[in-house]
């Protein structure tokens, strides 16, 4: 899960401004709930403390300088949680770290099987472009969704200009792109 909404221990979704949102989620964490009753590890991507899998960390954010802690804290643990200043951010690094994962595992196995090349450019399979990610934020805007910090219907991501977002993306792309080349030698 990243970057969504959690149930607080009253059992109602808030945003980080504390506003109940209960009406507008669908109760997803019953698949997490789910899945860990049979075993299954999950997930949760968090950067506020309201999202499913900050239950993991639930005291701690509460004892934070996170406003309205105590109502907006996710009571629903995952298996692993990963914080981040931006949920999104996160998924990125989670994404470029499954593709140096999935490198390291082509570049082993290369050796066994002189047909197996890892690919020339990883980060454009497990990476969005540039433009895919304005493409994907625009339209997302124009069927209504806000900003996470400010609450409006702009083209950023929690508060922060996209150009940020591209920022993160061109960081990942060079250290898997550094590892690809690394990998090959």
């Amino acid at each position: 899960a990243i970057e969504r909404a959690g149930p607080g221990i009253d059992g109602s979704y808030y945003t980080m401004r504390a506003r109940d949102m209960t009406h507008l989620i669908a109760p997803l964490e019953k698949i997490v709930v789910g899945a860990q009753e049979r075993g299954i590890e999950t997930t949760g991507i968090g950067d506020g403390g309201n999202e499913l899998g900050m239950g993991k960390v639930r005291d701690k954010v509460i004892s934070s300088a996170v406003p309205n802690a105590e109502v907006i804290a996710c009571a629903v643990p995952t298996s692993h949680l990963l914080t981040c200043s931006v949920s999104n951010w996160g998924g990125y690094a989670l994404a470029a770290a499954l593709g140096l994962a999935s490198l390291s595992s082509s570049s082993s196995s290369s050796s066994l099987s002189s047909s197996a090349s890892p690919p020339s450019s990883p980060s454009s399979l497990v990476l969005p472009t540039d433009h895919e990610e304005a493409s994907l934020l625009g339209r997302m805007v124009r069927v209504g969704a806000r900003d996470g910090v400010s609450g409006q219907q702009e083209a950023t991501v929690d508060g922060m200009p996209l150009e940020a977002s591209f920022s993160v993306l061109e960081d990942l792309r060079s250290i898997l792109q550094s590892c690809s080349t690394t990998s090959e030698d």
